[in-house]
This record gives structure tokens, sequence and C-alpha cells, in this order.
């Protein structure tokens, strides 16, 4: 009788997180990474401006390292365009990335 040895380690394990492989898929994707870019955006701006500004925020756009802010409020597009600077140092440390390289305020 011809005795065999069974393996149950046949397939390669990739220790992988899964987190790390998502970024990897979106990242290979030129268009799907701008889009998941542009909705983190929007993600952060309501988390770190507040329910007050993000309530007077019309819309936001993304596009090739522009951020477009428009809102409703003259008063507040005045002092936000006054915190550009703080505004792209805030958006690129929570994106992890300098992403956003220019914002205009509407």
């Amino acid at each position: 009788m011809l005795s065999m040895k069974v393996h149950l380690n046949i397939v390669k394990k990739n220790d992988q997180v899964l987190s790390d492989a998502i970024q990897a898929f979106i990242g290979s994707n030129k268009k799907l990474s701008s889009q998941y870019t542009a909705n983190r955006i929007k993600s952060i701006w309501k988390e770190e401006m507040g329910p007050t500004i993000f309530s007077y925020t019309k819309k936001l756009q993304f596009n090739k390292g522009t951020l477009r802010i428009y809102l409703t409020s003259s008063t507040l597009r005045q002092e936000l365009s006054m915190s550009i600077p703080q505004i792209i140092s805030m958006l690129n440390r929570e994106l992890g990335a300098n992403s956003v390289s220019k914002v205009i305020v509407c």
C-alpha cells in the first residue's frame, strides 16, 4: 500500500491587509483614484470644518489637484479665502498625501 501525504497548505497565502489591497487597487486606476480622493475630501471637509461651515457649503469639486469650494455666504467666502494655505495643509495632512495643490473659494 502506498502512503500519500496530504498537504493542506497547497495554496500560497498572500499576507496583505485588506485596506492595503484596496488602496493598491484604487491607486492603479487614475479615474477611480481621483473619485476616491474627491469623496475623501468631502468627508474630511464636513468633519474638520464642522456643521456650521458645512451648511454654507454648496458644492466641492476636486479635479487635477485643484479644489473648488462653492459657498452660499459671501462673508464666509472672504474668511476662507484668507485661510487657503491652512486649508490645503489640513486636507493634505488628513489625506496622507499632497493631493490638493490649489484651492479656489467661489
